[in-house]
């Protein structure tokens, strides 16, 4: 489901993202959430999800802003990333990037 900015009248994503098999994609970005399951890829420069990130397969991203971020613990991340909160699983991978975990709300104010 879409809905339009009311500022800048863009179609902005309102629904879960549930990724399955690879994503390969220049931004992935929603409202909701987006669940990468543990045969889930996700390969983008951008993601954003505003209420948060599960990754139980692989991210690679240049960046993730959003909400809280959870790494379970076969999951591999790789690219930087700025949410409010981030758990990570015993087992996890981060392979690169760099964190600012604690940012606020104008995160998405300061990436554009």
């Amino acid at each position: 489901m879409t809905v339009g900015c009311p500022k800048c009248g863009k179609q902005l994503l309102v629904d879960d993202i549930v990724v399955k098999t690879t994503q390969q994609v220049r931004k992935l970005q929603t409202c909701g959430r987006i669940i990468v399951q543990p045969k889930g890829r996700v390969v983008a420069d951008l993601v954003e999800a505003h209420e948060g990130i599960e990754c139980r397969g692989l991210v690679r991203t240049k960046g993730y802003l959003g909400g809280p971020v959870l790494i379970g613990a076969k999951a591999t991340w790789r690219g930087d990333c700025a949410a409010p909160t981030l758990s990570v699983e015993a087992g996890a991978k981060i392979e690169d990037g760099l964190f600012a975990v604690g940012v606020g709300e104008g995160i998405e104010e300061s990436a554009s």
